[in-house]
């Protein structure tokens, strides 16, 4: 009867289904269905993998290719703090890799014609690198200048550049491996054949995976902004006591420490402009991957696929949207960056820099910089 009722539905101008036994009919219903559940998920990821992340993911490849360029050239002219921007530098490196998976993907889902949602979450996995660069980049920085309050005397020599770089490379295993671990559940969950061996369902492994990648996320997400806010407190606490040491030193008429002593500088405004930045837009992905641990119907994602998809390429644009400001607000606010930027944009213009002595003049300043000033990594 159900048969009946859809093609009357359709304006179907047949009777031969009406001889069909309950087995048949049982299976051209599930045909129907699946046919229209396969074209309902297809326009859904047309509209919310494939047109709205588009034009984020080419204004951030383009912003975070110019970015690694510029930073590229001031690290290695000494014309910017190394120490800090080899991390931004790796966050932007994460960001063209999103950039880069979110275009894959979207191409996917516009040309293919009937895009798989199983093809794009395993290509989806890549896009995981934006999120995890932004959090190491910016947990790291936190830990340089937590150094810089704690040992200011010792930080040029223990924190060198070698080890920030080796830093950077271990703090890339966790999310390969996470990648490795989504892409061999979502196997063995939709490949028959290991299927069969691991009896894996989307109810189980799927959900469990989803809940355990979501937890890292959350964790990561306040693991960044405990790590900055104790941060700030110390040095809060740091610029106190200097300020009173040195109030003291110079009621002693010592005043001489002014020129050889710690000076009393702890500029952070870079540091919180880009984590505010992370934590206003990641916000919105944290609580969405709250709801997705703590559900307790593990058939959630499987009942409303539709409100899956459509969260899911909305969190995506978000975080595609992040990787659009921190390059712009980079260049708006941080000087010695701008001015690399225009030197290297004259260059390519005029084929001269902008200034001649501007090159020399700032790697004087920068070589000349004092190793016991607190503003090592600003």
């Amino acid at each position: 009867m159900l048969v009946n009722a859809i093609i009357e539905n359709d304006r179907i101008p047949t009777r031969c289904y009406d001889n069909l036994t309950e087995n048949e009919r049982a299976q051209i219903l599930i045909d129907i269905l699946k046919h229209e559940r396969q074209a309902r998920t297809s326009a859904l990821l047309y509209d919310y993998f494939g047109l709205l992340p588009l034009p984020f993911a080419v204004i951030g490849l383009l912003l975070g290719i110019v970015f690694i360029a510029v930073v590229y050239v001031g690290i290695s002219k000494r014309r910017i703090s190394r120490k800090m921007y080899i991390f931004l530098l790796n966050r932007s490196v994460g960001d063209v890799i999103g950039c880069i998976t979110a275009i894959v993907v979207s191409a996917y889902a516009l040309f293919s014609g009937m895009p798989r949602r199983g093809i794009i979450s395993n290509i989806d996995v890549i896009f995981l690198a934006s999120y995890w660069g932004a959090m190491v980049s910016y947990v790291s920085l936190s830990l340089l200048k937590l150094f810089v309050v704690a040992k200011p005397l010792y930080y040029k020599k223990i924190i060198t550049m070698r080890k920030c770089v080796c830093m950077i490379g271990i703090s890339w295993v966790p999310p390969v491996a996470i990648g490795i671990s989504v892409l061999i559940v979502h196997f063995c969950t939709f490949k028959p054949e290991l299927n069969k061996l691991t009896g894996c369902r989307i109810e189980t492994c799927i959900t469990m995976m989803i809940r355990i990648k979501e937890s890292l996320s959350i964790a990561a997400y306040f693991l960044t902004i405990v790590a900055f806010l104790l941060t700030i407190v110390l040095i809060r606490r740091a610029r106190r006591f200097v300020k009173s040491f040195d109030a003291a030193r110079s009621n002693k008429g010592a005043s001489h420490h002014r020129r050889k002593g710690i000076k009393v500088r702890f500029p952070t405004w870079k540091l919180t402009l880009n984590v505010s930045t992370f934590a206003a837009l990641y916000a919105f992905p944290t609580i969405v991957a709250v709801g997705s641990t703590f559900v307790n119907d593990s058939c959630y994602t499987v009942l409303h696929y539709v409100e899956f998809i459509k969260l899911s390429g909305v969190v995506r644009a978000i975080l595609l949207l992040r990787i659009i400001i921190d390059p712009i607000l980079s260049f708006t606010t941080d000087s010695q960056l701008r001015r690399v930027f225009l030197d290297c944009l004259a260059r390519l213009l005029y084929r001269k820099p902008l200034s001649a002595n501007l090159e020399a003049s700032t790697s004087l300043s920068t070589n000349n910089r004092p190793e016991h000033t607190i503003n090592a990594i600003a």
